[in-house]
């Protein structure tokens, strides 16, 4: 009986005789698997109805790949809504949190309950925005990171630049949530590419 499968060899697989041919395939199925267990493939964890709901900030590009943050959870991040209580809590310290997701570089601030998420380098000279305060502009009171090398003030919520006044940079900027267990997920419109990357030197 047959089985489907041809007795032939195949002429389109790749030679694992060559270690570095086979150190670049495991590296790339190294890479899948981290991928695999980063994204949320479903929302079997997460309840619009949980205490900690989800925050989607909004944007013009759609971001609903969702990475789940590793070895953090909202409760280790600075809580700029609770100022002056967190503040004397010497063992979270006053700052955003950076990460890696993604394969990016990616600054954390929370509100409350809100996770916002940004490019982690200042688009004037890439200063560490993590580091930076929060601080409320004019009337909308609208939330900004405070870039610490030259003080831009970046709105947490676009990422556009808001002083200077007149600049049309900005940052990209990350939609999150926030799950039952406090962990965090940052959403991406696609997986990085990087994850993928071919090493040309090697002829398959």
């Amino acid at each position: 009986m047959s089985n489907g499968l041809s007795s032939k060899p195949s002429t389109n697989l790749v030679d694992f005789d060559t270690p570095s041919k086979e150190s670049h395939i495991n590296h790339l199925r190294k890479s899948l698997h981290s991928v695999a267990k980063s994204i949320d493939f479903s929302d079997e964890n997460y309840s619009r109805q949980s205490s900690l709901d989800c925050i989607i900030v909004n944007q013009k590009k759609k971001k609903d790949l969702f990475f789940t943050v590793n070895e953090i959870k909202i409760s280790d991040l600075f809580d700029w809504k609770d100022y002056k209580n967190q503040s004397q809590n010497r063992n979270i310290p006053q700052s955003g949190t950076v990460v890696t997701c993604n394969n990016h570089k990616i600054a954390l601030f929370r509100m409350g309950y809100e996770v916002f998420a940004i490019d982690e380098s200042c688009p004037h000279q890439g200063g560490p925005l993590h580091v930076g305060d929060i601080e409320t502009l004019g009337e909308a009171h609208i939330l900004c990171v405070i870039c610490p090398w030259h003080k831009w003030r970046i709105e947490l919520k676009t990422g556009k630049v808001k002083l200077p006044r007149g600049r049309d940079k900005r940052n990209e900027v990350y939609p999150t949530r926030v799950l039952k267990d406090g962990s965090i997920q940052v959403g991406f419109s696609a997986i990085s590419d990087k994850f993928f990357k071919i090493d040309d030197s090697i002829d398959f």
